[in-house]
């Protein structure tokens, strides 16, 4: 009977040990901390909800001002089109500004396959929002446009007065650029610009138009260049088809 017993407590302690081995700890499941590409991504607030990269110094691809108050870069002619709804307070546009379109412009601009243009979309919520968006296209009229954008993505619009020395800065005519500020057609220009969003439905920022195909929230560059590779074999393919 001891023997038995024995055997018995045995087996016992060698089911206890092999569903200890088959046990996962608490909390063992991975868990998932990426962010997914549509929450990267800041909400625009409407009005009634207000509440109270590149470096400068870098060599900038020549920039077109467009009728619309964006900013165009590259080759007027590429098959490709980049639009982009950015915001300087915005952390995922900063983002973007300062390391994907850097790549953009090498992987993609630079040889004439893209065109990117940069549009603004002042949030309601950052009072200084719309004064950063007169900056940049205020600029844009002496071609320098891209580098002040590139400065209040750093810095940040702080007042009239910063933007006054971010100008002289970039060895801009500060008389023409205060000038610019005060117009209200560069009030008029950034109001059109933001209802021509709205008119496309733009909600968040950033939000991009390839080529007129809308897709929200900072992509992984990895992700944005083969988006951009795929419409270009696309494209190569459409010519070829007969």
């Amino acid at each position: 009977m001891n023997r038995v017993l024995q055997l018995g407590i045995l087996v016992s302690i060698s089911c206890i040990i092999l569903s200890a081995c088959s046990l996962q700890p608490p909390n063992a499941e991975k868990r998932n901390t990426e962010i997914p590409a549509s929450e990267r991504v800041e909400k625009v607030l409407h009005d009634s909800e207000a509440p109270e990269i590149v470096e400068t110094g870098a060599l900038l691809p020549t920039e077109r001002l467009l009728s619309s108050g964006t900013i165009d870069i590259g080759n007027p002619d590429a098959p490709l089109t980049l639009l982009v709804f950015t915001e300087h307070h915005c952390n995922y546009c900063k983002e973007f500004n300062s390391e994907h379109l850097l790549r953009l412009i090498a992987d993609f601009v630079q040889s004439g396959k893209l065109r990117v243009q940069i549009a603004y979309f002042p949030l309601q919520k950052y009072p200084q929002s719309i004064n950063a968006a007169k900056a940049v296209l205020c600029a844009a009229t002496q071609q320098k446009g891209l580098a002040l954008n590139n400065i209040l993505f750093e810095r940040v619009y702080k007042g009239p007065g910063s933007a006054k020395n971010y100008a002289k800065e970039l060895e801009m005519d500060t008389t023409l650029f205060a000038a610019c500020m005060e117009d209200a057609e560069t009030v008029a220009t950034v109001t059109r610009q933001k209802e021509w969003a709205q008119s496309l439905g733009v909600e968040y920022v950033p939000t991009f138009f390839l080529n007129g195909e809308k897709f929200v929230g900072l992509p992984y560059y990895a992700d944005l260049r083969g988006r951009i590779e795929l419409e270009i074999r696309n494209l190569e393919l459409r010519f070829l088809v007969p």
